[in-house]
C-alpha cells in the first residue's frame, strides 16, 4: 500500500518492485485456479471441431478485501512447474471510501463522476444552498496540506486564495434552485499529474462547509485501464517493456481503431517527441531520450479521447 495515496511523476518507487520510502513493504496471496474443461462441453450440434484442443488455459483470481482510502500497487507474480518466474507489470488502483461515494459531509456537496479518471470532466453540485460561493480546492494533498494546481487547470476566473495559495478559489454557478455548480477537470495535462482534488466550500458570508473539517476529497484514476472507463471500445494503452534501454513498444487495444498521435513529455512538461500512430502497436525507439522518467500522451485523432501513462528510459 501508498502510504500517501499518491503516485507522483517526480519518482518511480510505485513503479518498481524494489518499491521505496513512500509504499509499504508487499504482501503475497496465493492465487485460485479455475480449470476450463476441452471439447465440446454443452453437446451444441453447430459446433464442429476439426482438431479438439488438448488443453484450454486455466484462469486465476484473487479477492482482496478490507482496503479503503488507501492507493494499492499490485502485479502477478507466476511460477511454473520447472520453478521459473515471471512478473508482470506493476498496476495501481485507488481504492475510495465505500460509504461515500460520489458525496460527503452533511450530503449538500457531491460530485460526478463518482469515481473519475483522469479524462474526465468532473460536475460539483452544493445542494440547500442560500447564497453564492466558491469551490476553494488544491491537488494531491497529505492530510491538510494542499498542492497549488497547475494553472493549466484552473476554470476562467480561478484566483489565488488570499493572493499566496496553495489553494486557489473558483466561483461557483448559482444559487439556482438553491443549487450550486461547477465543472473542473479533465486533470489529464502533462504539466502536472493530479491524483487527487481537495476541497471545500467558501461561501460569500465567510461560513464554509469543510466537510466537518475533513475536507473533501476526489480521487482521480490516473491509469483508466478497464471496461469500466471505456464500455464501447474497451480502450487501454499498455508500455512495454518498462523501463526500456533502447526501444520500447506502445499497444493500444480497443474493437475500434483510428488514427492515433503519441507525445512524450519530460517531467518539466517539455514535448520531446511526437509521431503518428497508425497501427494498433507502435515501435519507439528511444533515439535522444536521456534516461528518467518521461509521460507518454495518446490522442484519438477522431473522438478526442486522451490516455496517458508513464515510462521510465534507463
Amino acid at each position: 500500500m501508498d502510504y500517501d495515496g499518491q503516485n507522483p511523476l517526480g519518482d518511480n518507487e510505485n513503479e518498481t518492485y524494489a518499491g521505496g520510502n513512500s509504499v509499504g513493504n508487499w504482501n503475497g496471496i496465493n492465487m485460485t485456479p479455475r480449470n476450463f474443461p476441452t471439447g465440446n462441453i454443452t453437446n451444441n450440434p453447430e459446433v464442429d471441431f476439426f482438431i479438439l484442443p488438448t488443453y484450454i488455459a486455466g484462469e486465476y483470481y484473487a479477492q482482496i478485501s478490507g482496503l479503503h482510502d488507501t492507493l494499492v500497487d499490485y502485479y502477478v507474480e507466476v511460477t511454473d512447474n520447472n520453478g521459473r518466474q515471471t512478473k508482470t507489470a506493476i498496476q495501481h488502483v485507488y481504492i475510495g471510501n465505500t460509504n461515500t461515494g460520489g458525496s460527503g459531509g452533511n450530503g449538500n456537496v457531491h460530485w460526478l463522476p463518482a469515481n473519475p479518471t483522469l479524462n474526465d470532466t468532473i460536475t460539483i453540485t452544493v445542494t440547500n444552498a442560500t447564497q453564492a460561493g466558491k469551490l476553494h480546492w488544491g491537488v494531491n494533498n497529505t492530510g491538510s496540506n494542499w498542492i497549488q494546481p497547475s494553472n493549466a487547470y484552473w476554470p476562467a476566473g480561478t484566483t489565488l486564495f488570499n493572493g499566496t495559495g496553495p489553494a486557489v478559489e473558483t466561483q461557483m454557478n448559482g444559487p439556482a434552485a438553491n443549487t450550486l455548480t461547477l465543472k473542473i477537470g479533465p486533470f489529464n495535462n502533462p504539466v502536472q499529474q493530479v491524483t487527487q482534488v481537495a476541497l471545500v466550500i467558501h461561501f460569500d458570508n465567510n461560513t464554509w462547509d469543510n466537510n466537518n473539517g475533513q475536507d473533501f476529497h476526489i480521487p482521480i484514476n490516473n491509469n483508466p485501464t478497464t471496461a469500466a472507463h471505456y464500455p464501447a471500445d474497451n480502450k487501454y494503452v499498455r508500455i512495454y517493456p518498462n523501463p526500456f534501454e533502447d526501444y520500447c513498444f506502445i499497444n493500444l487495444s480497443g474493437s475500434e481503431w483510428h488514427t492515433y498521435t503519441i507525445e512524450i513529455f519530460d517531467l518539466q512538461g517539455n514535448k520531446v517527441q511526437s509521431l503518428v500512430m497508425q497501427k494498433n502497436v507502435q515501435k519507439v525507439e528511444r533515439d535522444f531520450l536521456k534516461p528518467g522518467l518521461y509521460i507518454i500522451k495518446v490522442t484519438d485523432m477522431i473522438t478526442g479521447e486522451v490516455f496517458t501513462d508513464k515510462v521510465s528510459v534507463i
